[in-house]
């Protein structure tokens, strides 16, 4: 959680949003990629051989509560600049 989100700046205008403060857009270009490090981590929760069921379930519900908690109250806004971004066009 490195990354600060950008700003985005509605104006009500005929030349539409105005986005501020993107330069390289950090986290905003690729968000996808800290959800992808998630998926892994079940993965690799399902490949533990010497430890029992319990184990590996407590630990995949870990995973998930702790990947929601974070996208949900960390990461909404860049997901939401991240959409703005990527379908631009189909506005």
């Amino acid at each position: 959680m490195s990354c600060v989100p950008p700003s985005l700046q509605i104006f009500n205008s005929t030349s539409g949003p105005v986005l501020e403060s993107l330069g390289d857009r950090g986290c905003a270009q690729n968000p996808k990629h800290y959800s992808f490090m998630a998926v892994m981590s079940l993965i690799a929760t399902s490949m533990l051989v010497q430890v029992s069921h319990l184990i590996k379930l407590g630990l995949m519900v870990l995973v998930v509560t702790a990947t929601g908690a974070v996208n949900i109250y960390s990461w909404r806004d860049i997901f939401d600049l991240y959409d703005y971004i990527q379908f631009a066009s189909y506005r």
